[in-house]
């Protein structure tokens, strides 16, 4: 899935923001300080309902919480 938004942190040097799905980090690419990438598993939307979605960046600051 791709995440957008801003003052995400790039992981390029690293640290970088970090995806949550559901609570759990999710191995993420954020090629710029506006957009990342995490891979949803079928575990994730296997289940009725809602999962939440949101970004962590490496000082431990998390964004709002977006329902998939």
């Amino acid at each position: 899935m791709r995440v957008e938004g801003s003052g995400f942190a790039a992981s390029t040097p690293g640290p970088g923001s970090v995806v949550l799905v559901g609570g759990t980090a999710r191995t993420t690419a954020c090629n710029t300080a506006l957009s990342c990438t995490a891979p949803v598993t079928a575990a994730d939307v296997a289940l009725a309902g809602s999962v939440s979605v949101q970004i962590q960046n490496p000082d431990g600051k998390k964004s709002n919480a977006v329902l998939l």
